[in-house]
């Protein structure tokens, strides 16, 4: 069997003329987990911040935090996923984006802060 799924598992059997066998098949699940965490961000205030980690399998179970409370999309924020790679983006970075951020799959999660760097007036 090649590409073993997890939901392969079962009984299998085998009919050939008056011969018959039968196993059943185990698959164990491996735990998604990270390859690369996030890391600490300093952005200007107004530029783009982007998080990103890597992936050991493709999990549908993703959510992003900052400061303990889970991010919803919107223009600004955006995340994805391309292959193993997440992304949180956001754009146009306010100094309110300031904070703690968490990665988070299945029981596993990687943290990282971003600091955002006030713009300084012009007083002319």
């Amino acid at each position: 069997l090649d590409d073993i799924e997890y939901d392969d598992q079962g009984l299998y059997e085998m009919r050939c003329e008056h011969i018959k066998t039968s196993c059943h098949l185990k698959v164990k699940k491996i735990e998604t987990t990270f390859i690369d965490q996030l890391k600490n961000l300093h952005v200007k205030e107004g530029d783009t911040a982007r998080f990103q980690c890597r992936l050991s399998k493709l999990s549908s179970n993703v959510q992003w935090f900052k400061d303990g409370v889970r991010i919803s999309p919107s223009d600004r924020v955006v995340y994805s996923i391309k292959g193993d790679q997440l992304t949180l983006t956001i754009h146009n970075t306010q100094i309110e984006d300031e904070g703690n951020y968490r990665c988070m799959i299945d029981n596993q999660h990687t943290d990282a802060t971003l600091t955002v760097e006030r713009k300084k007036k012009n007083l002319f």
